[in-house]
């Protein structure tokens, strides 16, 4: 089990109104060295405030943040590769972020494709400000379309970071 205190939240810089809310959620006895598990983070505060927490916790949760961060960046692929269907840079540097999460391969492996992506999130940005009007119009469609799933977005994310944070639990 993954856990925070109050105090780690409050040396981690924890907004105001996070802070606020989480301590109104526990007991009035509650100490601010008491544990607190991410999953009542996550019913209190919801899920950014919880994975903000990773930050924040008493044992390690690398491996956790970075697979919850993995996850979502493949969640959204899709709108890369409808922009840009011959271009896997961005899915080669999620498959070598998974792989180096995983221990399967080393830094410099990481590195490059790490580094590929970044040049090719670059190319992109340089051909959308080459055509500013294109470039609005794209922001505006994926914006209205990421503010109308918004909803049904954030309860996959709080779902699947519940699942991942019960199998991190069980190891």
């Amino acid at each position: 089990m993954l856990h925070t205190t109050l105090k780690l939240c409050k040396e981690n810089n924890a907004c105001k109104d996070g802070y606020k809310t989480l301590k109104k959620s526990l007991p009035k006895d509650h100490k601010k060295t008491d544990l607190i598990p991410l999953s009542h983070v996550v019913e209190s505060n919801g899920v950014e405030d919880a994975v903000w927490a990773l930050r924040a916790t008493v044992e390690d949760s690398d491996y956790l943040a970075r697979s919850f961060a993995i996850w979502c960046a493949r969640s959204v692929l899709h709108i890369w590769k409808k922009e840009y269907p011959d271009d896997d840079c961005i899915e080669n540097c999620i498959d070598g972020a998974d792989l180096f999460n995983d221990g399967l391969i080393n830094s410099a492996a990481w590195s490059a494709a790490w580094s590929a992506a970044w040049s090719a999130a670059r190319s992109a940005a340089w051909s959308a400000a080459g055509d500013a009007r294109s470039a609005a119009v794209s922001a505006a469609g994926v914006s209205m379309a990421a503010s109308s799933a918004a909803g049904a977005a954030r309860f996959t994310q709080t779902t699947q970071f519940l699942k991942m944070l019960e199998a991190h639990n069980e190891v």
